[in-house]
C-alpha cells in the first residue's frame, strides 16, 4: 500500500510472535533489503539476530545491520578514539563495553562481508589495539581482562571473511609475527596443552588464518570440548575445513590438460585467491528444467530432456553456481569444470557442509573441453570467458557441447559500466603494486587515503574491494577482456546463437519497458544498447543473460 515503514513494522511483530514462519520471516529479510535502519528497539534486535543466522535471510538484512552498528553510540564513540589514535581498553566506557558484547554484532561479524569503509577503519583500530596490548612478557596464556575474548573470536572470524584485506603498518605486522613465532615455538612443545593459548592463538588469526601456523596441526589433538565454544568455531573454520580442501585437492580428478599460456596464468592467480569465499548462500526455490525452457522459449515446442538432465558449469570457481543450480533444479545431474584446484576444493566442501549431491567437480580448461563426448541440455559460463586471451575461442568450445535445442547462460564484463573499476586500476598503476596480499592492501589503502570528492574513490561502493580476493579480482587480474552489447551481437551471429533475454532487476525491466514497451523488445540487443546509452550502470556487475542455438 505503499506504507513501507509501517509494512516492515507489523513484519517485525509477526516474526517476533512466531520466530519459526518461514514467510514472515523472508517477506520481512526482503522488506529490509537496502534500507538503511537507523534504530531499533530490542524485540527489533532480536529478530535481526536470527535473520542474520538464516541463509536465506542474511543477504537481504546485511544493509540494516551494518547502519544499526554505524549508529551505535559505543562504536560512535570507538569511531572517534580510533581517528585521534586512542586505545578504547584503557577506559572502556560503558556505550563501548556494551557494543562489544552485544549479541547481534558479535553474531553479524563473522557471516557477512561488511562493505563499509567507516566500519573498516574502526575494526582495523580496534584490532591493532588488541595486538598492541598483547603482554609478551607475561606469557603467551596471558589474557587482557580488558578486551572481550568473545569479540576478539568474532572479529578474527570476520578477518578470514575479508581474507584479511585491513591494512597493517610494518611495526604492527612484525608485532603479528613475534606472536606468531611465540605461538610456533610453544605448539613444537609436544607435550604441552594447547588450551592456555586460546588468547594467544585468537589474536594471532586477526591477521592471518591458523592453518598457516606451523605445528598448527597440533590444535586438533586437543579435543575440541575442550576449547571454548566461540573458539572451537574459529578452529572448525581455519583448521578443520581448510585441512578438508587440501585432502579434496589432493584428490580431483582432471579431465583436461592446461597448457595455453593465458589458462595456466589465471589458474595461478585463483589458486591464490579463490573468489569469492562465500560463507552463506541463499536457497532458491526449486522448479524443474522444463519450466525454465518454457520460460525462456515459450514459442518453441520443446522436446522431452531425459532425466536427469545434464548441465555444465562451465568455470564453478567457489561453487556458488553449481550449488544455486542443483538447489534449483532438482531434475538435474552437473558437470562443474574449473583451473584452480583450491577453487574446486572450497566448492567440493561447500557442497558436503550444504548436503548438495549430483555435483561432480572437476579440474578442466575450457579450451581443451572440445574432445568431450559427453554433451549438455543447459551450460552455464558466468565470469570466465572475458579472462581468456580468445573469448570466441572457449565460447566456440561450449557452443560444440551444446545440444541443439539447449541453453546457453553467460556473463561477460560491460566495458561502459566498469568505467569506476578501470580509473581505480589507473590511479594505483603508477606506484608498480605487484599482486602480493600486501601490496593489495597498499593499494586499497592509497584509494581510501584519496581526497573527498575523487572520482578513484567511486570504488569503495564495490563489494569486492573490501574483501582481498574480490579486490584482486576487481583491480589486479591476470586478464580481462571488456565486452559493449554490439560486440556481443557479432559473437552471437558468427557462432549461431540467439540471444534470449537478462537476468535483471525487477526496476530494471521497469525501466526498459517504459522505454521499449513491445512484447519482443527485451530479446533485442539493439534495443538493449540504446538502453544501456541512457543508464550507463545498468550493467555494473556483468551482462547476465541467455542463449540458444538458432
Amino acid at each position: 500500500m505503499g506504507s513501507r515503514e509501517e509494512a516492515i513494522q507489523r513484519l517485525f511483530d509477526s516474526v517476533a510472535q512466531e520466530p519459526g514462519n518461514a514467510r514472515s520471516r523472508i517477506n520481512l529479510a526482503q522488506a529490509l533489503e537496502g534500507l538503511a535502519l537507523n534504530r531499533a528497539g530490542e524485540k527489533e534486535r532480536g529478530v535481526l539476530l536470527s535473520l542474520c543466522l538464516d541463509d536465506d535471510a542474511l543477504a537481504f538484512v546485511i544493509p540494516s545491520i551494518v547502519t544499526l552498528m554505524k549508529n551505535d553510540e559505543g562504536f560512535l564513540a570507538l569511531q572517534k578514539g580510533a581517528r585521534r589514535g586512542e586505545d578504547p581498553f584503557v577506559a572502556v566506557t560503558p556505550p563501548v563495553a556494551k557494543f562489544f558484547r552485544d549479541p547481534l554484532m558479535l553474531a553479524a561479524l563473522p557471516r557477512m562481508t561488511i562493505a563499509d569503509g567507516e566500519v573498516e577503519e574502526v575494526l582495523t583500530h580496534v584490532r591493532q589495539c588488541i595486538l598492541s596490548r598483547f603482554d609478551f612478557a607475561s606469557g603467551l596464556d596471558a589474557v587482557d581482562p580488558q578486551v572481550p575474548k568473545e569479540f576478539i573470536f568474532s572479529l578474527a572470524r570476520q578477518c578470514s571473511v575479508s581474507k584479511y584485506v585491513f591494512f597493517a603498518a610494518e611495526n604492527e605486522l612484525q608485532r603479528a609475527a613475534s606472536l606468531r613465532e611465540g605461538i610456533q615455538d610453544a605448539l613444537r612443545q609436544e607435550k604441552a596443552s594447547s588450551r592456555p593459548l586460546e588468547s594467544a592463538l585468537a589474536t594471532a588469526a586477526l591477521y592471518d588464518s591458523l592453518h598457516s601456523l606451523e605445528g598448527s596441526e597440533r590444535l586438533l589433538q586437543q579435543p575440541m570440548g575442550e576449547w571454548s565454544e566461540a573458539f572451537r568455531l574459529l578452529v572448525q573454520e581455519q583448521i578443520v575445513d581448510r585441512e578438508r580442501e587440501r585432502e579434496i585437492a589432493r584428490n580431483l580428478i582432471p579431465i583436461t590438460a592446461i597448457d595455453d599460456a593465458m589458462s595456466v596464468a589465471v589458474r595461478s592467480q585463483y589458486e591464490e585467491n579463490p573468489y569469492p569465499r562465500w560463507v552463506t548462500v541463499q536457497r532458491p526455490r526449486p522448479e524443474s528444467i522444463d519450466s525454465l525452457l518454457n520460460r525462456l522459449l515459450p514459442r518453441r515446442p520443446l522436446r522431452a530432456c531425459p532425466r536427469p538432465v545434464q548441465v555444465l558449469i562451465a568455470g564453478c570457481g567457489t561453487g556458488m553456481i553449481p550449488i544455486h543450480c542443483a538447489r534449483a533444479y532438482p531434475d538435474t545431474e552437473i558437470l562443474a569444470v574449473d583451473l584452480s584446484l583450491a577453487s574446486l576444493a572450497y566448492a567440493a566442501r561447500m557442497s558436503e557442509q550444504l548436503g548438495v549431491s549430483r555435483i561432480t567437480y572437476r579440474q578442466a580448461d575450457i579450451l581443451e573441453m572440445g574432445g568431450l563426448a559427453k554433451r549438455f541440455s543447459v551450460i552455464d559460463c558466468c565470469g570466465v570467458l572475458h579472462h581468456l586471451a580468445d573469448p570466441m575461442a572457449g565460447w566456440r568450445v561450449l557452443v560444440s557441447l551444446l545440444e541443439s535445442d539447449g541453453l546457453m547462460k553467460l556473463a561477460l564484463y560491460s566495458e561502459k559500466a566498469r568505467h569506476a573499476i578501470r580509473t581505480a586500476r589507473e590511479y594505483a598503476r603508477p606506484s608498480n603494486l605487484a599482486r602480493s596480499a600486501e601490496e593489495i592492501r597498499r593499494c586499497r589503502r592509497l584509494i581510501m587515503d584519496a581526497p573527498a570528492g575523487h572520482p578513484v574513490r567511486e570504488i569503495l561502493t564495490y563489494g569486492d574491494f573490501y574483501t582481498l580476493d574480490g579486490c584482486r579480482d576487481m583491480l589486479m587480474p591476470v586478464h580481462e577482456c571488456q565486452f559493449t552489447l554490439p560486440r556481443i551481437q557479432e559473437c552471437l551471429d558468427q557462432l549461431g546463437l540467439r540471444f534470449l533475454g537478462f537476468e535483471s532487476s525487477e526496476v530494471t525491466q521497469d525501466r526498459f519497458r517504459q522505454i521499449f514497451p513491445g512484447d519482443d523488445a527485451g530479446e533485442t540487443l539493439a534495443a538493449w544498447h540504446q538502453f544501456e546509452e541512457i543508464h550507463p550502470d545498468t550493467f555494473i556487475g556483468m551482462y547476465v543473460f541467455w542463449c540458444c542455438k538458432k
